[in-house]
């Protein structure tokens, strides 16, 4: 299994939508409590839930790993990974810095994890691009450099998605660096 840990709009949607493209691997969905982007399906890109939903799923051991941030307008938003999620050696998962620490100390996981990194300009100007709130933009930005001091040590791989590759190109390099 890959996987894919990244700030906002580091492009790891866009890098697991190409390797996924390659025919090898499928997405592994996993779930939250946001409301859906426009655009995302559920059962697709996540399985949506109430919250109450989801905290009775975590009450009960469903997931592995979950994790919360205190959105911008005050809410909460949870997201998890259940222990299913992993039954699929060619699965590609997107995964937070505390979700994959979680995972890490579990031997009995397979998987090998790429961290993308992208410099804070060009994730402005994604999140700007992508036309995401300005004010939840900045929370993100502020909790994702918190939450991704020290990334690197808990990786097992570091591949830079700036403006110089295309997300096909990076997808290939990790599937290039996965199967070797």
């Amino acid at each position: 299994m890959i996987v894919l840990v990244g700030k906002s709009a580091s492009g790891k949607n866009s890098i697991q939508e190409e390797i996924i493209k390659s025919g090898n691997f499928k997405r592994v969905v996993t779930y939250t409590s946001r409301p859906p982007r426009p655009g995302e399906v559920d059962g697709v890109d996540y399985h949506f839930l109430s919250s109450y939903e989801f905290l009775r799923k975590k009450a009960q051991g469903f997931f592995v790993e979950t994790t919360s941030y205190k959105v911008a307008d005050g809410g909460m938003w949870y997201y998890g990974t259940s222990e299913e999620c992993f039954n699929d050696d060619n699965g590609v998962l997107i995964m937070n810095p505390d979700g994959l620490k979680a995972i890490s100390n579990r031997k009995d996981l397979c998987f090998t994890s790429f961290y993308i990194y992208c410099n804070t300009r060009t994730l402005k100007k994604r999140l700007k691009k992508r036309g995401d709130n300005p004010k939840e933009a900045r929370r993100r930005l502020k909790a994702d450099k918190k939450d991704f001091r020290g990334i690197e040590d808990w990786c097992d791989y570091i591949v830079d998605n700036g403006n110089t590759c295309t997300p096909k190109e990076v997808a290939a390099d990790i599937i290039y660096t996965y199967n070797h």
